[in-house]
């Protein structure tokens, strides 16, 4: 005789992060607004958990402490418990990680706030583990019982502190487009940059997509102005991306490269690998070959366009958003070998110069995190020297070493993919396939690889069929034929990019036409008739607080940044002075945050660069 197995509300979502949660004890609610409406009708205090599904620590979390019974049961009976995937609703997850960071002086995932019934935040925090949240959980209900009227005063400061802080672009005050602005942030982002391992100082390290394309677009720009001529890559790029492509962050056997680093030289990662961190460094390892010729940003590139056509393609041609750090409850486990797997996979040969070469220890280099400070002889596959050096060092011909390399590499990723693989999340989200057309596309063009071109045109191809409603909005999400969520500014910006590459690397003028079609509609939806700009929610959205508009680099660029510069190409392709009109209010409107917070505001300064040119 079997037991039923519990499941909550999550059970038939789509996000493949909610369905983990949904045999959890706790009772889960999904965010939408039958829950928002139960809310205010109950007037309980509300536990809203934001998280993602690659993401090592809300897995963690997840069988720590929201499948204990006695963590459920002391959230159960004070507060609603609300399970939000950050990707799914991007507007509640930069919201509220805004108030964490308030409240914390930190931030990261899980998100884990505490909500009166208005939905505004009077306790956060991050990881918890079951101990101490089951004591949070009766402290919290305790004063929200015994002390409501000072909980609420301290959620409505909170809420007067994100309000200032959503209204700071709107009191800044505006400084004159001039090549000046551009220049101060270049040669603050050099001294910025590390001269050693490139990237930003300090650990985690993240990839510096958006400063990384700045400076790239701003030596290419500088080439063209020379006909030719100038426009060198600055060292703290080539150092970075260098640095990048040597460390474990970037996964040697299979390609791609995991989302970020805990160390500051990039070897030890945290192993999800995430769509979007792909497609902007394959764009950047793009624009580097154009102007370097480097044979190894090449390579990289070549790398991360296949992994991505390999390993994160659907069967309807697009891409879904991540690969899982975790497999079999155990962080980097696919990524991960001893010196004796190597040995059975490899001939003696073969494994001597693999272990030489990559940077493999009998001890292993991987320390886990949970159980802390266990080490069991994994190694992470890195360059301690790169593949030239080695070969000069050895008297080898570098382009025989990198064949026998490749060789190899080959060898140990057919034993890898007879492990138990990571889970994927299945997603296809809008934007983010908007920024892998654009990069497949340019990549595909400048290398001449009419297959990555192809990739690019058929997931735009599918989400013209499938994510566009017949009233032309566009959908943040769909899945098999259904779309889901309304879009929001990056879906449309993101997507117009990919599909005005597309025009620039094939001609087509069909994908210029829906550029076309899709801006006027982003400019109906998003844009802000008032001061310029474009809100990250359009009209109809349902608004937490207000609608933001700025101009901040997140894990992607900037809405406004990218929107700007795809009306400064539709221009240039069109001379249509109105896209040229709506980009000078755009820059203009955000012209005083570059001059304040150059590294904050990147992608802005890129669109201003081709602006001025």
């Amino acid at each position: 005789m079997s037991s039923a197995i519990h499941v909550n509300r999550l059970v038939d979502e789509i996000s493949p992060y909610l369905r983990q949660h949904s045999t959890n004890p706790v009772d889960w609610r999904p965010w939408d607004e039958r829950t928002l409406a139960e809310v205010r009708e109950k007037g309980m205090p509300v536990f809203l958990s934001i998280g993602y599904s690659a993401c090592h620590w809300c897995h963690v979390m997840e069988r720590e402490t929201f499948s204990d019974f006695n963590a459920a049961k002391a959230l159960n009976q004070d507060f609603i418990a609300i399970k939000v995937d950050r990707e799914e609703h991007p507007e509640v997850d930069h919201l509220y990680m805004t108030a964490t960071q308030v409240l914390t002086g930190a931030g990261g995932w899980p998100n884990n706030l505490w909500l009166t019934p208005k939905m505004q935040p009077f306790y956060a925090g991050t990881y918890f583990n079951q101990e101490t949240f089951i004591e949070l959980c009766d402290k919290l209900a305790w004063s929200w019982r015994e002390r409501r009227s000072e909980v609420e005063a301290r959620a409505e400061q909170i809420m007067g502190i994100l309000e200032r802080i959503s209204a700071r672009i709107a009191e800044t005050p505006r400084v004159e487009l001039a090549p000046s602005l551009v220049e101060r942030a270049a040669r603050r982002l050099e001294q910025e940059l590390d001269p050693q391992y490139g990237g930003f100082p300090g650990h985690p390290k993240f990839p510096p997509h958006n400063a990384l394309r700045f400076l790239l677009e701003r030596s290419a720009l500088e080439r063209s102005a020379g006909g030719g001529q100038g426009g060198t890559v600055p060292k703290p790029v080539l150092t970075t991306l260098q640095a990048m492509a040597a460390g474990g962050i970037r996964d040697h056997i299979g390609g791609g490269f995991h989302r970020y680093a805990t160390d500051q030289k990039w070897l030890v990662p945290h192993f999800e690998k995430m769509l979007y961190d792909n497609a902007l460094l394959l764009v950047n390892y793009t624009l580097a070959w154009r102007l370097t010729d480097d044979p190894l940003c090449q390579r990289v590139a070549t790398e991360i366009a296949e992994w991505i056509r390999r390993e994160m393609t659907t069967a309807q041609g697009v891409f879904h958003c991540s690969l899982d750090a975790d497999c079999q409850g155990q962080e980097g486990a696919f990524y991960l070998w001893t010196t004796e797997q190597i040995e059975q996979a490899l001939t003696a040969r073969e494994s001597q110069l693999f272990q030489e070469v990559y940077g493999i220890e009998s001890a292993g280099n991987f320390v886990h995190q949970v159980p802390a400070g266990k080490q069991g002889g994994e190694n992470i596959p890195h360059l301690p020297l790169p593949v030239a050096e080695y070969a000069r060092k050895h008297s080898l011909r570098p382009e025989r070493l990198e064949g026998k390399l490749a060789a190899i590499r080959a060898k140990l990723l057919d034993v890898r993919n007879r492990r138990l693989a990571p889970q994927p999340d299945d997603k296809v989200l809008v934007d983010l396939n908007g920024l892998t057309i654009y990069a497949l596309a340019l990549a595909g063009g400048a290398m001449n690889k009419p297959e990555w071109l192809d990739a690019a045109a058929r997931a735009a191809d599918y989400l013209l069929a499938s994510a566009i409603s017949r009233d032309g909005d566009l959908a943040h999400s769909c899945r098999g034929g259904k779309t889901f969520i309304r879009g929001y500014l990056d879906d449309y910006v993101f997507f117009i990019r990919g599909l005005l590459e597309l025009h620039s690397q094939r001609g087509d003028k069909r994908w210029c036409q829906t550029a076309e079609e899709l801006s006027w509609r982003t400019v109906a939806e998003f844009a802000d008739r008032k001061r310029g700009g474009f809100y990250f929610t359009g009209k109809n959205h349902q608004t937490i607080l207000r609608r933001h508009c700025d101009a901040f680099d997140q894990t992607t660029p900037s809405g406004n940044a990218m929107m700007t510069e795809c009306l400064l190409l539709l221009y240039r392709q069109t001379r249509r002075m109105p896209y040229l009109e709506i980009a000078q209010r755009t820059l203009a409107e955000f012209s005083g945050v570059m001059h304040s917070s150059p590294l904050e505001t990147l992608a802005m300064l890129t669109a201003l660069q081709h602006y001025l040119r």
